[in-house]
């Protein structure tokens, strides 16, 4: 089992194909194997690099931290450093590309390009985040009380990405679910205070996918980072919600087989 010790834990990864890498960023509850639709049409024509964050499936948890986003993106940092790919493309959902984001802003010599999928950065749409976390928690409060953490997972994701968990079936849900304490790590984690300001200085091309079924939560997200990221632009990703890169895999994969080559 390929692994890398970074930041005091031992991050699980994957890599296959060649050419120019791209590096893949699960959101909260997932893990490297999320990303196959998406490696199996994108590894013939680039290096694919996935991983499981700290504190999921494969990847130990490691020194206390305090499991925000800025940690998650020390560790991204660290590994593309110690896989020594040089800057790559990161393709990211969710979580996984508010981590990114935060990679581009501090260690902007690492990224080249990003493709993010409905970026989870409350603090850019912070009404809508309230009114989502306040229909959400109860839900996720009374599946624990009723059947304990992987009925709690089962409650997450049907309120925060219904249409997707509706695509798999119950072996495919079984590693979300295995993975209940990396999903808490994230739902208890501080809050990301990025502001849209901060988005300014980011000069990096940026492409955004939003699903044409998404929460206005992430419709609000992906407009305000459009408006202040200097080099981005919108695509919609038709009939998906939320994981635009597991509902929609083959539309995807063509947005960035189109990015990645023109930045």
């Amino acid at each position: 089992m390929p692994t890398v010790a970074v930041n005091g834990t031992s991050l699980y990864y994957e890599s296959s194909g060649s050419g120019t890498p791209l590096l893949f960023i699960h959101g909260t509850g997932g893990s490297a194997a999320m990303w196959e639709p998406m490696i199996s049409r994108l590894s013939p024509d680039f290096r694919c690099i996935s991983y499981d964050r700290r504190g999921n499936a494969r990847s130990s948890a490691g020194q206390d931290t305090n499991g925000g986003i800025e940690d998650d993106a020390q560790d991204a940092s660290a590994l593309i450093r110690a896989l020594d790919v040089g800057a790559c493309h990161i393709v990211a959902l969710s979580w996984g590309a508010a981590v990114a984001v935060e990679v581009a802003r501090r260690q902007d010599h690492l990224v080249k390009g990003m493709v993010l999928g409905e970026p989870t950065i409350f603090s850019l749409a912070e009404s809508d985040a309230r009114a989502l976390l306040a229909t959400m928690q109860p839900k996720i409060e009374e599946a624990v009380t009723a059947g304990g953490p992987r009925s709690a997972v089962d409650a997450f994701y049907n309120e925060a990405c219904g249409s997707y968990w509706s695509l798999l079936s119950e072996q495919q849900r079984e590693p979300f679910r295995a993975n209940a304490n990396g999903m808490f790590r994230d739902l208890q984690a501080p809050e990301y205070g990025l502001s849209a300001t901060d988005l300014e200085v980011i000069n990096i091309p940026c492409l955004l996918l939003v699903g044409t079924h998404a929460l206005k939560l992430h419709r609000e997200v992906v407009a305000t980072m459009s408006g202040h990221l200097p080099n981005s632009r919108v695509v919609p990703v038709e009939n998906s919600g939320h994981v635009v890169f597991g509902e929609q895999p083959d539309a995807c994969a063509a947005a960035v087989k189109a990015f990645v080559p023109a930045v």
